[in-house]
């Protein structure tokens, strides 16, 4: 009797290997590849965590780049009895940006400590398509590669010829994060395409945070 039943398992055996060949049955403990998770790096090394950040593009009004911190405004919303240079004077750096309206002029300051009087914002994370951390052949340094829709392709093409060959430092639009001037690039001619690369001390994973963040 055991005989036979060990000869019917045998027979079972044989059966499953002919209906299922070796090649088509995933072994215990293996997976199937898979591609990276999109929050992943692209080595799967790490998580990218994607935190939303305030994206601007504003025209510049007027620049102090002095490093004095004797002021004691925070960055943030023109005060509308002051003029640009006493604005400046009175702003520092050191206290973090105050909230303010997309319409409105605002003094933001970059990492350095210069102090900017910046216009109304022309270009925000409504524009964004899409938005991807890399880094351009042949460059040493990662940028986000930021692609606009259709509006913001006319915007960008609007600010960027209304600035060329304005008297500097009203010949740069500002790159603003979270209420801070990552950069500042003078403007030498119309834009078209709706491509922006922001630059900036960033490492791969920054990159991609900050992509992620915007778009």
């Amino acid at each position: 009797m055991f005989g036979a039943v060990a000869t019917l398992l045998g027979l079972a055996v044989v059966a499953l290997f002919w209906w299922f060949p070796d090649d088509s049955i995933e072994r215990v403990g293996e997976r199937p590849p898979t591609s990276p998770s999109p929050n992943a790096s692209p080595d799967g090394s790490y998580a990218i965590t994607a935190t939303e950040v305030l994206f601007e593009v504003r025209p510049v009004v007027d620049i102090d780049a002095g490093v004095s911190s004797s002021g004691n405004r925070p960055p943030g919303p023109l005060p509308r009895d002051f003029s640009p240079l006493i604005a400046l004077s009175r702003v520092n750096c050191s206290l973090p940006p105050v909230s303010s309206s997309p319409s409105a002029p605002i003094v933001a300051c970059d990492e350095a400590g210069a102090r900017y009087v910046l216009g109304a914002v022309g270009i925000d994370n409504t524009n964004v398509e899409s938005a991807e951390g890399l880094m351009p052949p042949g460059a040493t340094t990662w940028v986000v590669s930021v692609t606009l829709d259709e509006k913001g392709q006319v915007a960008l093409e609007d600010m960027t010829g209304a600035v060329v060959g304005a008297p500097a430092p009203k010949d740069r639009l500002a790159m603003v994060l979270d209420g801070e001037v990552v950069q500042a690039p003078t403007v030498n001619e119309q834009i078209f395409g709706g491509q922006l690369d922001i630059s900036g001390d960033f490492s791969a994973r920054t990159a991609m945070q900050l992509a992620a963040g915007l778009a």
